[in-house]
């Protein structure tokens, strides 16, 4: 390059700069903002909810063991109300609660700090004196017995939006029975004259607590064969998702998610899913987490069937071969006779050609990575030998098929 090329392009350079306006000038680039974190559509923001599914004898050991850890452990500050099991008795007297009675349970699982909140009168409920214990409570717990007395108490109360006010702090608030219903937006049950009626007509009783939004609860599904009773709340209220829970179990809700704990299962209501098949629902068992928001499971730990040992987890990720043959093992077993015993699988009559097939589409269809899949083998009669097999398949469409184990042939 010339001496009088390089002079050119150095003017150029130097009147650029010179012409360059002083917003040019360099400066640090903003930091992007923090993304937000969009609140919950279902759980609470902060805290936690614990929701049980009832029990025949009490709830297991390790779930209160659970819903205690939640509230603080020994040194939480734990607020028990007893007020489902009744605001009046048979005569129409004001039932009277002995707190020694009600908080001693708790006393002896080595809880420090306990107290009982109740009262039959709304007046009462809605004033400051009544509330104090709420105000430093890290966990409450409802008592089973029926719902829409604990409605009639606190409903619209200074108590109601305290009991809020517990999430919003961080800390837990959990029942059981008629304490899991109250937790939901519609009130299942809540019907005055009975718990047999699903859908009230009395419009005082038709709504929950809200702790979990846009959820319909059912609880003792099991022992009490509620297993479909969500089914007309749902079509009704298509928003709603629809929880039944079996006694002895219970979810543990974080935000948007939950998990399953304890001994049986919970039926999920999903109007949103297309099923084929017998049930418009699904169930999860213990360590099974779901996305209430997605309506997806989020991980899934597939309970052992009758073939596989006890304490066996697998998940979906597992090799379709070793679904397969642990589904058929199952379908073969619920093919030997009653008078066969269960250590005759292996001289069990052969498996009907269709149905082997049947079983083996399911799980094509079902997949291994995009879906997840459940088979739950029933001995129902308790004599030893499947009476009832049941596969649920979950990839876009829902399909619920029940196998049922003729006396001489499947």
């Amino acid at each position: 390059m010339t001496r009088r090329r390089l002079l050119a392009v150095s003017v150029l350079l130097i009147s650029a700069i010179a012409l360059a306006p002083r917003a040019a000038t360099l400066t640090a680039a903003p930091r992007p903002a923090a993304a937000t974190v969009p609140a919950p559509e279902y759980g609470p923001p902060n805290g936690t909810l614990f929701i049980g599914g009832g029990s025949t004898v009490g709830l297991p050991i390790t779930l209160i063991e659970k819903f205690i850890e939640l509230g603080g452990g020994v040194d939480g500050k734990f607020v028990i109300v007893p007020t489902a099991n009744g605001n009046f008795d048979g005569t129409g007297q004001v039932r009277v609660y002995v707190e020694s009675q009600v908080i001693s349970p708790w006393l002896n699982r080595g809880l420090k700090n306990v107290t009982m909140l109740h009262t039959h009168d709304p007046k009462v409920a809605d004033t400051e004196a009544f509330v104090k214990d709420l105000r430093e409570a890290t966990a409450v717990w409802f008592t089973g017995g029926r719902h829409h007395h604990i409605v009639d108490s606190y409903a619209g109360t200074r108590t109601y939006r305290e009991f809020h006010k517990v999430l919003e702090r961080g800390g837990v608030i959990g029942g059981s029975s008629a304490g899991a219903t109250i937790q939901g937006e519609y009130l299942v049950r809540g019907d005055s004259s009975g718990n047999e009626i699903v859908m009230t007509e009395e419009p005082n009783h038709q709504k929950g607590f809200e702790f979990l939004r846009r959820s319909a609860i059912d609880q003792h599904i099991d022992a009490r064969n509620r297993w479909d009773d969500l089914i007309p709340v749902i079509k009704k209220y298509p928003n709603l998702l629809g929880i039944g829970i079996s006694e002895d179990t219970a979810i543990v809700v974080k935000g948007d998610q939950f998990e399953v704990m304890g001994k049986s299962k919970v039926a999920i209501h999903d109007n949103t899913r297309n099923y084929r098949g017998e049930k418009p629902y699904y169930l999860l068992g213990a360590g099974d987490i779901y996305n209430m928001k997605t309506r997806q499971v989020v991980t899934l730990r597939h309970r052992p069937t009758t073939s596989e040992p006890t304490g066996t987890a697998r998940t979906r990720r597992d090799a379709p071969l070793d679904v397969a043959r642990g589904a058929l093992s199952a379908v073969e077993r619920a093919g030997v006779p009653a008078d066969q015993t269960r250590s005759s699988a292996a001289s069990a009559p052969p498996i009907p050609l269709e149905l082997s097939r049947l079983v083996e589409r399911l799980l094509m269809n079902a997949g291994v990575d995009e879906s997840w899949w459940q088979i739950e083998a029933i001995d129902v009669d308790a004599d030893g030998d499947i009476d009832l097999l049941r596969i649920h398949l979950i990839n876009g469409d829902t399909m619920v098929w029940e196998i049922r184990r003729q006396p001489s042939t499947l």
